[in-house]
């Protein structure tokens, strides 16, 4: 039992076993980089075949000496050309044709004039296998490649010349047991063999201990190449980048002390949650962790606010990605263009479209809280006459000067719109009847009395107005028709007056 243990061909293959192991795990960890599936590959291939030998190697039948060491010759080759795909250069797929065919002649001379012998099986591969290991050297040397894998590239290079060395060494002592089994000698120690357990395995361990160098170091030197990719991107980006793990801040670029005024030493450590003001839907976007970029009020370290964009991803390892952006300016410039969108472009006040949409969310609170509201509709007296005597200009000018009138008068509360041509509406909630007709006659003797510059004088104008008080559930189109009876009612007294619809 301790000679099986000892013995040197289950030493060897327990060797092979592991640096099949480790290869299989360089592969593993270094998908999608090329080289290492290939090493794997060419290591099982040398197990099986060192597996099927066994010390055979002089005793079993010529076929089957072959089989093991064909295994042998097309792992190493498989393991060279995976280097040659590890090292980015053009992958030598003609070793493996030419390292069988090299073998032929010795084949031919075998079964045309004298059967060869165990030994000189032994030495044909032996010098095939330095001619394969020799190739991994040269391209280790002399093939061009990323010069940061200088000195583990010459470390693997060296062991691999040494192992051709070693496969040449044993080709001579092949040939020379060859030449001995020839002449009857069958005492000779198998030395080749002997030399390619002493001395090969130990070079082979050391080959692999050199490739496996060759990924750690090209995957360290991804790994900074990342990191520094990634360094430079926060640092330019406009954004500010949070990495948050468990919830907390535990590192950021610069960007995000500019953002809330404090040191980024400061914000470690502390919930992301903090830089926000919190809501239930904060809660949902920091659990979902989608990537959708979402709108909040963001909180300085001063307790000033601003409007800014989370987003919010999550990495494979549970790490989370925070990117906050300064949205003030957008938020300012949507509400400039909300607003342009509901003026009227030559007066300023509410256009027709805004004045209804705004109006109707005010009416459903008149109905909800029961509380008092008045409609009034303006129609500036004899205004065509006014284009038609001194030109659309001085008419675009009076729309003007009525339009500023009233919004003198009136609460910032109050809805004051240009429904149409000379025709403006207004609307005032928690307004009873009494104070809506008093404000009303305040506004039309302010602009009768108002007097307007012209070409050659001042011109005065007068408005009538119809008004109704709203209640009840009636849509807002059907107190605006009220409020323009009452108007019409207006216009056809004489005009220049404040007439209440007749209801009232």
């Amino acid at each position: 039992m301790n000679a099986l243990l000892l013995s040197p061909h289950l030493i060897g293959t327990n060797i092979l076993i592991a640096s099949a192991i480790i290869c299989l795990a360089l592969w593993y960890y270094s998908r999608p980089h090329p080289g290492p599936g290939l090493w794997t590959c060419g290591v099982l291939l040398v197990t099986v075949g060192q597996y099927l030998a066994q010390g055979t190697a002089y005793t079993a039948s010529l076929p089957y000496n072959v089989l093991c060491h064909s295994l042998l010759t097309a792992g190493e080759t498989v393991l060279v050309i995976g280097v040659f795909r590890f090292l980015g250069r053009p992958t030598p797929w003609w070793l493996i044709p030419v390292t069988f065919l090299a073998a032929a002649p010795w084949w031919l001379w075998h079964w045309l004039v004298q059967p060869l012998e165990a030994g000189d099986v032994v030495a044909l591969y032996a010098f095939l296998s330095a001619f394969v290991r020799g190739m991994a050297c040269h391209a280790l040397l002399r093939l061009p490649g990323d010069r940061r894998l200088h000195s583990a590239r010459l470390f693997a290079a060296l062991m691999f010349g040494l192992l051709a060395l070693s496969a040449a060494g044993s080709g001579v002592l092949g040939l020379f047991e060859g030449l001995s089994q020839s002449q009857g000698r069958q005492d000779v120690e198998p030395a080749a063999e002997m030399l390619a357990y002493n001395v090969g395995y130990p070079l082979w361990i050391l080959c692999l201990f050199g490739l496996t160098l060759l990924s750690l170091r090209r995957f360290l030197l991804a790994a900074q190449s990342s990191a520094a990719r990634f360094e430079r991107l926060m640092n330019i980006t406009s954004a500010a980048v949070v990495i948050v793990r468990d919830g907390r801040i535990v590192d950021a670029n610069p960007v995000l002390k500019h953002l809330f005024g404090c040191p980024r030493e400061f914000l470690y450590e502390r919930p992301l949650e903090d830089l926000f003001e919190t809501d239930e839907d904060l809660q949902k976007q920091l659990g979902r962790c989608d990537g959708v970029a979402l709108d909040r009020v963001a909180v300085r370290c001063d307790g000033s606010r601003f409007a800014a964009e989370l987003t919010l991803a999550a990495l494979d390892d549970g790490t989370q990605v925070a990117e906050i952006r300064d949205v003030s300016g957008r938020k300012s410039l949507e509400q400039e263009l909300r607003q342009t969108a509901a003026r009227d472009a030559l007066t300023g006040v509410l256009n027709r479209r805004a004045f209804i949409e705004q109006a109707q969310l005010e009416l459903a609170q008149v109905r909800l809280q029961g509380r008092p509201a008045c409609l009034a509709m303006f129609d500036i007296d004899h205004f065509k006459r006014v284009n038609d005597t001194h030109g659309h200009l001085v008419g675009d000018q009076a729309l003007k000067a009525f339009s500023a009138v009233c919004e003198s008068h009136v609460r910032r509360t109050d809805l004051f719109a240009r429904y149409g041509g000379e025709e403006f509406v207004l609307l005032l909630p928690q307004t009873d009847r009494e104070q809506a007709l008093a404000l009303l006659e305040r506004l039309r003797e302010t602009w009768s009395q108002h007097r307007l510059p012209v070409p050659g004088g001042e011109l005065a104008s007068t408005v009538s107005i119809g008004m109704v008080q709203l209640d009840g559930e009636a849509s807002l189109e059907h107190w605006v028709s009220l409020a323009d009876q009452a108007l019409y009612r207006a216009k056809h007294e004489g005009r220049n007056r404040t007439r209440v619809h007749a209801s009232e």
